[in-house]
């Protein structure tokens, strides 16, 4: 067995390294200390608060889909199903509001659409998660890292403004042509 600080060889029966004297763990301590890691990283959550103050810059649909993760590993389906459907239902928002700003062709126009279905989602469900574990958890529970959601958050929002300048040019210019 080797020591996982200096990499000696020691006695399979060695509780401490015979170099350096650090302790060694046996092979089922590492494949529990393991397991323990990995059921950790699977209990852990997004934020919620955090999920919600990140829509209002990438709309409910990123709040909503990491609510319906997060919902799965409290263990509440029924909750992780509207989740889905709020998530599934800011999806079809973004065409729609793209469509009144083409139409209309102002932003003012189209910008009280957003936010009022932006509030409409966080009393509806964006807040519940929140205060479901503030109730269960208080602050002491584990977190998911934001480094991947948000990246594919901003992916996304790159991705949907390109699309959106291509309608926009397309349709603008049809409108102007008669």
């Amino acid at each position: 067995m080797f020591c996982d600080q200096c990499g000696s060889e020691n006695r399979d029966d060695a509780r401490f390294c015979q170099k350096c004297g650090h302790p060694i763990l046996s092979a089922t301590c590492k494949v529990t200390a393991d397991s323990m890691t990995r059921a950790e990283t699977t209990m852990s959550i997004w934020n919620p608060n955090a999920a919600v103050n990140w829509s209002f810059l990438f709309t409910p649909a990123f709040g909503s889909y990491l609510q319906m993760h997060n919902w799965r590993v409290l263990g509440e389906p029924q909750k992780a199903a509207s989740a889905r459907a709020w998530f599934y239902i800011s999806l079809g928002i973004l065409p729609v509001y793209l469509l009144a700003r083409v139409i209309t062709g102002l932003y003012t126009t189209a910008q009280p659409l957003f936010v009022v279905y932006l509030f409409v989602w966080y009393f509806a469900s964006g807040r519940r998660q929140a205060k479901y574990v503030k109730e269960k958890w208080g602050s002491d529970y584990p977190r998911k890292p934001w480094g991947r959601p948000l990246l594919w958050a901003f992916g996304a929002f790159v991705a949907y403004a390109v699309i959106a300048s291509i309608v926009v040019a397309i349709l603008g210019f049809s409108n102007a042509n008669p």
